[in-house]
C-alpha cells in the first residue's frame, strides 16, 4: 500500500498503484498511463467522498508507481 494523503489512504488503492486524480465520466477513458484503472468513488482531500447529489460525476484514477517511474516522472511525497 501506497502512504496515505493527509492520514487517509483511497480504500480502492490496490497494491503498487498510485492515486492519480480524479476524473469525469467524459474522460475516464482518455487517460495518458497505460496502466491507468478508474475506479468507483472519488474522495476529497481527508476522505470525505464526493456527494453524488451535488451532481459531482467524479472518479478516481489509479496508475501502477512501475509505470510512472519508468516514464522518468516524479511522484510527489504526498503521493
Amino acid at each position: 500500500m501506497e502512504r496515505p494523503i493527509q492520514g487517509w489512504t483511497h480504500p480502492e488503492l490496490r497494491e503498487g498503484e498510485v492515486y492519480s486524480h480524479n476524473t469525469t465520466s467524459a474522460l475516464a477513458s482518455s487517460q495518458r498511463w497505460a496502466t491507468a484503472r478508474v475506479g468507483e468513488v472519488a474522495y476529497m482531500i481527508g476522505g470525505k467522498p464526493f456527494q453524488l447529489d451535488s451532481g459531482a460525476d467524479l472518479y478516481p484514477v489509479f496508475v501502477q508507481r512501475s509505470e510512472i517511474e519508468a516514464a522518468g516522472e516524479t511522484i510527489p511525497d504526498w503521493i
